[in-house]
C-alpha cells in the first residue's frame, strides 16, 4: 500500500502538476470557442472565473508542493522556478490586464500554463539526472519497516 511520503513524492506530484497544467491550456484555448455555444449548452459553470482561478490555485500548489522540495533538498536547480514563475507572471497579468481582451488573454494564459508544464517536466529530468534524487524515489517506494 503506498504511503503518503510516495503518494507526495516530487515525481508524482510533478506528473499529477503537468496533467493539471496541460488541462488548464486546453481550458483555455477551448473555452473562447464554447463561449460561442454557451446558449444552447449548459457548461456555465466551467466558463467563469471561478474555475480559472481553480485551475491556477490547484497548478499553484501541486507545483509548490514538487518544485520547491526538490530544488531545497536535492537538485538545487533554478530553472523550473524560474519557469513557474514566469508562468505565474503571464496569467497574472492576462488575468489582471487583458481581462477583456479575449485574444491576448487566452494567449497569454495558455503561455503561462505551458511555462507551469515545462517547469514540471524540467524539475522531473533534473530529479531523474541528481544522484541524490533517485536515492530519495528508491526509499520513498518502499515500505516502511517496523511502522
Amino acid at each position: 500500500m503506498p504511503t503518503l511520503r510516495s503518494l507526495t513524492s516530487p515525481e508524482r506530484l510533478d506528473r499529477v502538476g503537468i496533467a493539471a497544467s496541460t488541462l488548464c491550456a486546453i481550458h483555455c484555448m477551448v473555452m473562447p470557442l464554447l463561449i460561442l455555444l454557451m446558449p444552447l449548452t449548459a457548461i456555465r459553470p466551467i466558463a467563469g472565473s471561478g474555475a480559472e482561478w481553480t485551475f491556477f490555485g490547484i497548478s499553484a500548489v501541486i507545483a509548490a508542493s514538487s518544485l520547491l522540495p526538490s530544488y531545497f533538498s536535492r537538485h538545487r536547480r533554478s530553472t523550473p522556478l524560474k519557469m513557474f514563475g514566469t508562468g505565474l507572471v503571464l496569467i497574472g497579468i492576462a488575468r489582471l490586464a487583458f481581462e477583456n481582451y479575449v485574444v491576448g488573454e487566452t494567449i497569454l494564459v495558455v503561455a503561462g500554463a505551458l511555462f507551469i508544464t515545462a517547469s514540471h517536466v524540467a524539475n522531473r529530468r533534473f530529479c531523474k539526472a541528481c544522484s541524490l534524487c533517485r536515492l530519495n524515489a528508491s526509499t520513498d517506494d518502499r515500505p516502511a519497516r517496523g511502522r
